[in-house]
């Protein structure tokens, strides 16, 4: 399994220019990995929403907010708003397409995470993610290998 030797890797690891590199290995990435025909993000986790992510989300369903979340959210013990199930309801899963792709969250946008700056911080997420996302996984295997 690769998670342990990533979890070695982000304790062994000095920082120095990791943002840059982890952006670069995400550029390569997008080049060699299709998401449409992946779709394990969507179809694993659940999906964060704020409330300007609702708001959009809605308008763009021509729902009213209450509608859009009595529908599709639910709200978390830590006061957060999730999907209420998995795979996430927004995801067509006859394409791997989002059906609110121009309004999707922040959440989804970001996702998975290795553009955003500060990438060791994000130690426990990049270890979740590297579960099944091959765009995380290339991205670590990346900096393993060249440090």
């Amino acid at each position: 399994m690769i998670l342990p030797k990533y979890k070695e890797w982000f304790v062994q690891v000095e920082v120095t220019d990791i943002d840059q590199k982890a952006n670069k290995l995400t550029d390569e990435a997008y080049q060699k990995i299709d998401c449409l025909s992946c779709g394990k993000c969507c179809r694993s986790t659940v999906t964060t929403f704020d409330e300007e992510d609702i708001t959009k989300a809605s308008k763009y369903l021509l729902l009213s907010r209450k509608e859009f979340i009595k529908k599709y959210l639910i709200l978390d013990l830590d006061n957060t708003f999730t999907t209420v199930s998995v795979p996430c309801p927004m995801l067509d899963l006859d394409n791997n397409k989002c059906r609110i792709y121009e309004a999707r969250p922040k959440s989804c946008a970001s996702f998975p995470h290795t553009y955003r700056p500060h990438f060791m911080r994000r130690k426990k997420a990049h270890l979740e993610n590297s579960r099944f996302c091959p765009i995380t996984q290339y991205v670590l295997d990346g900096l393993l290998n060249d440090t």
